[in-house]
């Protein structure tokens, strides 16, 4: 009897032994594929620090900061004198602008303004 009452003791912490060692195993292979997901999530980051890195180092260039106080803010450099033509690349792409907001009646011009 006591021999019986050992061997399904036994039985029972076996059986709880493989359930539990299962589960850890299913739980270690399931974490597995995150590492992987969580290194290629890196990789993508690390290329996006890489090509903002680039974009900063070009945009802080005084080349760029002059092309662009130049091409869309119309400055010059002291001394010198800004001609805007009509009809050139960079007026025509203001007229329109400026068209599109002076067509609009002068009403939908304060709505827009407060909402």
């Amino acid at each position: 009897m006591k021999r019986r009452i050992l061997n399904i003791i036994i039985l029972v912490f076996g059986l709880y032994l493989i359930i539990s060692l299962t589960k850890d195993i299913v739980r270690l292979l399931n974490s597995g594929g995150q590492v992987g997901e969580a290194e290629e999530r890196l990789e993508r980051m690390v290329e996006e620090e890489r090509r903002l890195l680039v974009l900063k180092e070009e945009w802080s260039s005084e080349a760029f900061v002059e092309e662009e106080a130049r091409n869309k803010l119309n400055m010059g450099r002291p001394g010198e004198t800004v001609v805007i033509l009509p009809g050139g690349e960079g007026g025509g792409a203001n007229r329109s602008e400026t068209t599109d907001v002076e067509s609009k009646p002068n009403w939908k011009k304060w709505v827009e303004l407060f909402w």
